[in-house]
């Protein structure tokens, strides 16, 4: 088999590949997939595999995407949203085994994920910056507190995250977000095999550096992951605030006074 992969498209599931460049070659020892390239999701695939055959066949592939809408690749791969942007991807990968959940099981390899200029969905770190800036009292910053992590969105310039692969589990240690009001840290993972994602980011804003940053946790399928923001340690920063400006406003408590002397002297 030597097939010429070049056409006006390629399409696999949702994915649509235009203005393919390529080869697929097979024979007894195995399929080879080369130099497969071409417009998908808004920016430029290129793509490399080989899976050579025998009692235990193994599996080493190269992916690049670049310049790909971030909302069209959730999409088509995650079936999912939440996060739009302009994202480079890079991932090289090696594998084994005699089913497909083997061989996604035994994979291991390395990448690089980069997204710039887009917007978070169901985040807004730009409420959360103006509810500290006003010195709201503590019962109304917990409402807006838990409208900021379901609700709005937050631009950002950029996020980062380097790969590493492990026996089919993407993993990140060092995600770095950088937005308008704030910046973002934290890790994640993602499970092949079991399809589910983690994700553990810790937020700060640039214009409260002496209050406590506040998290927000995804866990479950990409679909629709549960969702928990983190921030008992905010909220207690302004009830104390809000004391302490109360105590200012109508000042503390009358200072202990020494006893009086009522035995009358002599």
């Amino acid at each position: 088999m030597d097939l010429d992969l070049s056409g006006a498209a390629l399409t696999w599931q949702d994915l649509e590949i235009t203005e393919p460049q390529g080869r697929l070659m097979g024979d007894a020892s195995g399929v080879v997939l080369e130099r497969l390239s071409g417009r998908a999701m808004g920016g430029r695939l290129r793509a490399d595999a080989r899976l050579a055959a025998g009692p235990v066949p193994d599996l080493m592939g190269q992916l690049v995407l670049t310049d790909i809408a971030l909302e069209d690749f959730l999409a088509t791969v995650l079936r999912t949203d939440g996060i739009t942007g302009t994202a480079d991807l890079s991932l090289a990968v090696a594998g084994e085994g005699r089913t497909p959940a083997e061989l996604v099981r035994s994979l291991s390899g390395a990448g690089a994920l980069s997204v710039a200029s887009g917007e978070i969905a169901s985040l807004d770190l730009a409420a959360m910056d103006d509810a500290l800036a006003r010195r709201i009292d503590p019962i109304d910053f917990v409402d807006l507190v838990r409208r900021a992590g379901t609700s709005g969105t937050t631009g950002f310039a950029a996020i980062s995250a380097p790969l590493t692969v492990t026996e089919g589990v993407v993993t990140s240690d060092a995600i770095s977000l950088t937005a308008g009001r704030g910046t973002g840290s934290g890790a994640g993972l993602f499970d092949l095999a079991e399809w589910e994602v983690m994700l553990d980011l810790d937020f700060a804003l640039f214009d409260h550096p002496d209050a406590p940053g506040f998290g927000l946790s995804l866990a479950g399928p990409p679909r629709a992951p549960l969702r928990r923001l983190r921030s008992d340690a905010l909220q207690a920063h302004v009830a104390e605030r809000y004391a302490d400006d109360l105590t200012e406003q109508f000042g503390g408590p009358p200072e202990d006074q020494p006893p009086s002397d009522s035995s009358g002297g002599g």
